[in-house]
């Protein structure tokens, strides 16, 4: 007779998968209980440690470690991982209130218009 182990195809698949499609993979397994909770915690633990979603791991690590602590390197990286998002929504601040400026119900500016824009160097600054 089968098992739920045996027939389960997360440990197949899984590879194929970018890292963030595995998460509720493994969230539908936590919930059959298949696994020991611990085991899937690890996983999870596992497969963040590739991303920028480093409060998640932090949470993770709390609930596997029982413990508010966390090492200074998920701290660390989430330094960075906030730098490099400030930094990336000034770069495309611009961009952002070119399209937030065109009026409701008209939609994005047409991509003659906005390419124009671009070329003339005067897209709209919103600060």
């Amino acid at each position: 007779m089968a098992t739920p182990q045996t027939i389960d195809l997360t440990s197949r698949i899984g590879p194929y998968l970018d890292r963030h499609l595995v998460f509720p993979l493994l969230e539908f397994l936590q919930s059959k209980e298949i696994y020991p909770p611990d085991e899937l915690l690890q996983a999870k633990l596992y497969l963040l440690s590739e991303t920028n979603m480093v409060d998640f791991a932090m949470d993770i690590h709390k609930k596997l470690n029982d413990t508010e602590e966390v090492p200074n390197e998920f701290k660390e990286r989430r330094e960075k991982v906030v730098a490099q998002l400030r930094l990336l929504n000034g770069q495309v601040a611009p961009f952002e209130c070119t399209f937030r400026g065109s009026r409701v119900g008209q939609g994005p500016p047409s991509t003659e218009s906005f390419q124009d824009a671009v070329f003339a160097g005067t897209i709209r600054d919103c600060g």
